[in-house]
């Protein structure tokens, strides 16, 4: 990380045993929904060792923070603007409250039929991934969970529905959503079923014995939760790299009528942080006086007509904003632990880990430091190599 004698944040040494690979289809409750962009498991768990008191998961993502938080005893609150996510991290943190034998009995006497419902008043993006055989099939899936009275067990077929919903389409996580044709499939009640029992056999783990809580709210404006004294921040907020975290969520949002329409997902593009040209719209805040970051977003502006520079801009004037608010709900000396990788837009270096670092310095945090963590391949397009890091910090 080259940079000004002056403006280097300090790089520091971490314990090798947090960087264990982790396997995300192997972890009970986690692997009911993931992300492959998500929170390795093995740092969460170390970090919440040494937590000295309440947690906060400002970017919250599929929970991951909220349930090792909860399964050893710490509260913790997680927030995130994706009402997807909101409701992934609920369902894994309220598992202790399912009743397997409400599950049971409803897959015994669950039927779809075979004929085919119109589907014309489902959203056009649903239409484009299924075909109308099998959307008709998960329709009926659908309204027969939606007939369950019980709130937690209807919550948890619905989360099983989404998951087994996005291997029955034409569809290829890559991580990003892209259409793939899919010739054969096994019939969505098995793919269901197996989904579900999956999920079942991690019901018998021993119930959270910490409280959490879920909020749907603005990282940049932490009024919802002003007044709390948290003594842990961990998280790992999107990367400024040009990828649409919304659009990867969108078939769960439709499926689960958060969004109707593109509209709907503009909304929630608008209220998150900026990570990608979906996301950079004129109304949204890109003053920032960091030298570094108008650099790098002015070289984008010269050799490239996209909206790459607004994207720098906006990305890290919401995280400017984001450590200005952490001030009033951290106790005095409460640590931040930030999860972050660097990116590369138009052969334009993003040095997103030094960037964050110093904007924690403007806002008031010290001890700022950057812990190296892995390699990784930036993706098919080009061979750069991404960098990825743990900020540390205290207030």
């Amino acid at each position: 990380m080259r940079d000004n004698p002056t403006n280097r944040v300090p790089e520091a040494p971490i314990q090798r045993s947090v960087l264990n690979e982790w396997n995300w289809r192997k972890e009970p409750i986690h692997r009911w929904y993931f992300i492959t962009e998500g929170l390795p498991i093995s740092i969460v768990r170390s970090f919440l060792r040494s937590s000295p008191g309440d947690v906060l998961d400002p970017f919250l993502g599929c929970g991951t923070v909220l349930v090792e938080a909860g399964a050893v005893g710490l509260h913790a609150i997680g927030i995130d603007v994706n009402p997807f996510m909101c409701f992934t991290s609920s369902v894994k943190t309220g598992f202790h409250r399912v009743d397997k034998d409400v599950i049971t009995d409803f897959l015994r006497g669950l039927e779809i039929g075979s004929h085919r419902d119109s589907s014309t008043d489902c959203p056009a993006t649903l239409r484009t991934y299924y075909s109308s055989r099998r959307l008709g099939n998960l329709l009926r899936l659908r309204h027969a969970i939606s007939r369950l009275t019980d709130s937690d067990e209807k919550n948890f077929l619905k989360l099983a529905f989404v998951r087994a919903s996005l291997r029955y389409g034409d569809i290829r996580m890559s991580p990003s959503l892209r259409l793939h044709k899919r010739e054969r499939c096994r019939p969505i009640l098995k793919l269901f079923g197996q989904t579900v029992g999956m999920m079942i056999d991690d019901l018998s783990r021993s119930p959270p014995t910490g409280e959490v809580e879920v909020l749907r709210a603005d990282s940049k404006n932490l009024n919802s939760i002003h007044g709390r004294n948290f003594g842990l921040v961990l998280t790992s907020p999107p990367y400024c790299n040009n990828v649409d975290f919304v659009r990867h969520s969108q078939l769960p949002l439709y499926w689960l009528d958060y969004c109707r329409d593109a509209k709907d997902l503009r909304l929630i593009r608008k209220a998150s942080v900026t990570s990608c040209e979906a996301m950079a719209y004129a109304e949204k805040a890109s003053k920032i006086d960091d030298p570094k970051i108008k650099q790098t977003a002015t070289a984008l502006m010269k050799i490239s007509d996209r909206r790459f520079h607004y994207v720098v801009s906006q990305y890290f004037s919401g995280m400017a904003s984001h450590f200005s608010t952490l001030n009033d709900v951290i106790r005095k000396n409460g640590r931040l632990v930030y999860v972050i990788g660097d990116s590369w837009m138009q052969g334009v270096h993003v040095n997103t880990p030094l960037m964050l670092a110093r904007l924690a310095k403007a806002a008031g945090f010290h001890s700022v430091k950057l812990h190296f963590l892995r390699q990784r391949k930036s993706g098919r397009r080009h061979s750069k190599t991404l960098r990825e890091y743990i900020l540390t910090a205290r207030r």
